[in-house]
């Protein structure tokens, strides 16, 4: 198991060593504009993350060579190295978008499989144990992002982006070497495909129908909907401040620590917060960090005698350590969520869902940059377009309302079961005895 807690790690290198250099070489290579970049990310490359759960379900249903993990793994691991050092030659827009989409299909099925091994170690156990887990896997992930961000940006500037996409294929082999002595049971290769996919489907459909996973899920969708303006920004500081290949490094640096602390402070003082108020008090925070960049479009933080590389650092910080923070309670309540047999598609549903609103919130991006005139050399109108964005963000808040209070998971699966006599019972006592269940926290289970 420890071995595959590491590969979290690497995940979080490709994260860096797949974005930035790409942003670099799409920008200066083939000189695209911000908009064409917004498409991209938010579509193209987007695209594979957005039908995970077909991933999750082969994975699941059909054995490859005897094996539901093992082989995918070791198959889009070789997939990966192979269409990386492919993407270091490419030479024109067509080639680098078949690149692009070839590495998010090969990284996309890798996280599916691993995560469902994640989850299955979370079944029988209490919810403290399944949000340390959790939270641990997603720290070790911001680590990785933090130490590769930490040379990320010198690399690019002395060596090139495509030279980095060397560093990018060999990322896959510590995968591809975890997947060659990972211990799996070895199943039949024909067996009946049609009752075990019936089976798995049955499954998915009772766990995607509960309330206390899709409520939190459909809101986080609709609050990522929202337009994004990333791209734009990312162009403002490269072509108005000229921020360097080496300071995005440090950005990414700053971005990754913090994404641990988020993690962290979720793991000691949230996990029995009520989901309500952790969305709530998130979003908030994450509203007044998109309205701010405002200011450093305006140059305001100037005249406050703060430099434009300190106020990018600090607003990119806490948007990245309260947005990972915003997540974990979603991820925690799919692991306990998720039944035997339907790991990796219903854990492939969820980061589904959350890349698809990602999509969205950067064709809405896009359609906005264009409506407002941003281009590479013209960011007239980039605070307004910042502050239509961040007004946007208020939008799926009433919603909130929807989410419940209470997420006791012990409850529920016996209310699904049928016992509902005794899932009433035990509420009755927990509530006569003082139990958090009438206080308006969040527990997902009883503790051992």
């Amino acid at each position: 198991m420890c071995r595959f807690l590491a590969v979290y790690m690497v995940f979080g290198f490709l994260d860096v060593w797949g974005r930035l250099p790409v942003n670099f070489f799409l920008k200066d290579d083939l000189h695209w504009s911000p908009s064409q970049q917004l498409e991209f990310w938010g579509g193209i490359k987007a695209l594979p993350w957005v039908i995970k759960p077909v991933y999750g379900l082969l994975s699941d249903a059909v054995p490859l060579l005897g094996y539901h993990r093992r082989s995918y793994l070791i198959l889009f691991s070789l997939m990966g190295i192979g269409v990386w050092v492919g993407f270091s030659r490419v030479q024109d827009t067509p080639q680098a978008i078949a690149a692009l989409m070839l590495a998010s299909f090969s990284e996309a099925f890798s996280i599916t499989v691993v995560d469902s091994i994640l989850v299955m170690r979370t079944h029988g156990q209490s919810q403290d144990f399944a949000a340390s887990l959790q939270s641990f896997c997603w720290g070790l992930q911001a680590v990785g992002k933090v130490v590769s961000a930490a040379v990320v940006g010198i690399m690019v500037h002395q060596f090139t982006p495509r030279n980095c996409m060397l560093v990018v294929a060999a990322l896959p082999v510590f995968v591809l070497l975890c997947s060659f002595v990972m211990r799996e049971e070895r199943k039949p290769i024909f067996g009946e495909a049609a009752a075990v996919l019936a089976e798995k489907m049955t499954l998915l459909r009772d766990t995607c129908c509960d309330k206390y996973l899709l409520l939190p899920a459909l809101f986080l969708f609709l609050w990522q909907i929202t337009p994004s303006v990333d791209s734009a920004m990312f162009y403002f500081s490269t072509n108005a401040l000229h921020f360097s290949e080496e300071f995005f490094g440090i950005i990414l640096l700053v971005d990754g620590v913090c994404q641990v602390l988020g993690v962290a402070f979720y793991n000691v003082f949230l996990r029995s917060v009520a989901i309500k108020k952790v969305f709530f008090w998130s979003a908030m925070i994450l509203i007044a960090v998109h309205a701010a960049q405002a200011i450093l479009v305006t140059g305001s933080n100037r005249t406050l005698g703060i430099s434009d590389g300190a106020f990018a650092l600090v607003v990119g910080g806490i948007h990245a350590g309260v947005g990972r923070l915003a997540m974990m309670p979603l991820v925690t309540l799919a692991a306990r969520l998720c039944p035997k047999g339907v790991e990796a598609t219903v854990f492939g549903m969820l980061m589904s869902l959350h890349i698809s609103s990602f999509m969205l919130g950067k064709v809405f991006g896009s359609a906005l940059t264009k409506a407002f005139g941003v281009t590479s050399g013209n960011f007239a109108n980039l605070a307004n377009l910042v502050l239509v964005c961040a007004v946007a963000r208020f939008l799926p808040l009433p919603l909130l309302c929807l989410l419940p209070d209470k997420l006791n998971q012990a409850e529920e699966e016996e209310a699904r079961r049928g016992d509902t006599e005794t899932a009433e019972a035990r509420i009755g006592v927990a509530a006569k005895e003082g139990s958090p269940l009438d206080g308006g926290t969040n527990q997902l289970s009883p503790k051992a």
